[in-house]
């Protein structure tokens, strides 16, 4: 994620590792990185910024913990 790449839907479906053919994510919103709806969607109980992704911290990880049980 501090990358700018993430394992997002729209990434997902560019490498071509996606099953289904939208990039929607559960909260309507497309799951991208650009948009940054991955740290802060509604459907994640948690939120992070890019500086919380950089330094590692607590909601950084959280964040990442819920995605990859999620994604």
């Amino acid at each position: 994620m501090a990358t700018g790449v993430g394992r997002t839907k729209d990434n997902m479906k560019k490498w071509g590792l996606l099953g289904v053919t939208s990039t929607t994510c559960e909260c309507g919103i497309e799951q991208s990185m650009k948009h940054n709806n991955i740290m802060q969607c509604p459907i994640c109980p948690y939120s992070c910024t890019q500086d919380d992704v950089i330094n590692a911290n607590d909601n950084a990880k959280d964040v990442a913990s819920f995605w990859a049980e999620t994604i």
